[in-house]
């Protein structure tokens, strides 16, 4: 900010006179907030980190977790490609008059339910697919639903395209694979015809 000081001087050796003289001293850091702590989803769109100061008048140094990165502007894209805590730092410098502030802010990626399945396609019309999921991850909920987006079963499904929905309950954090059930048709008889005999 900017403050008002007012210093008084007295001198006793010349019948106590006094001086007053007023002054104006101000902060010369950058005035910036990147935001406060969140947590997201693993891949997740998030929107920059925004300093909302001008490009041409500052130099930028960005890091995570202490490793300085590559970007020198005014904002920084977060990553969320991976899961885990990771500590964004950014210390903005004043051009003009070297003051410089650091800010920083903790985001958290929480990982979107990963796990492996199987689909054995339909036959001969019937409603006769599924969808095998082994090792099912604990504290997830899993459903799959049609094109019509109702929920059916994991079996007796017939051709089409499904989308399988996990939720984690923990984190709330979701993901969608997309199923296609084929079906393999009736199976093909061929005759072959056979010489008469006599």
């Amino acid at each position: 900010g900017i403050f008002s000081v007012t210093v008084s001087y007295i001198d006793i050796t010349v019948n106590g006179c006094t001086t007053t003289d007023t002054t104006f001293v101000a902060d010369g850091r950058p005035q910036y907030d990147i935001g406060p702590d969140f947590t997201v989803c693993q891949d997740e769109a998030v929107p920059d980190l925004e300093t909302g100061l001008h490009p041409g008048s500052y130099f930028f140094d960005w890091r995570i977790n202490g490793a300085l990165q590559p970007d020198t502007t005014n904002s920084f894209p977060v990553d969320t490609s991976v899961p885990g805590t990771f500590l964004y730092t950014v210390n903005v410098e004043d051009n003009l008059t070297t003051c410089f502030l650091e800010d920083t802010v903790i985001i958290t990626v929480n990982p979107i339910p990963d796990f492996a399945f199987s689909t054995t396609q339909s036959t001969c019309g019937g409603s006769n697919g599924t969808v095998v999921i082994p090792s099912p991850p604990a504290n997830t909920q899993i459903e799959l639903f049609d094109t019509g987006n109702n929920p059916v079963g994991l079996t007796g499904l017939p051709s089409g395209t499904y989308s399988l929905i996990a939720i984690d309950e923990i984190s709330g954090c979701v993901r969608n694979y997309n199923i296609g059930i084929t079906d393999t048709g009736a199976p093909t008889i061929t005759s072959n015809a056979l010489d008469d005999c006599e």
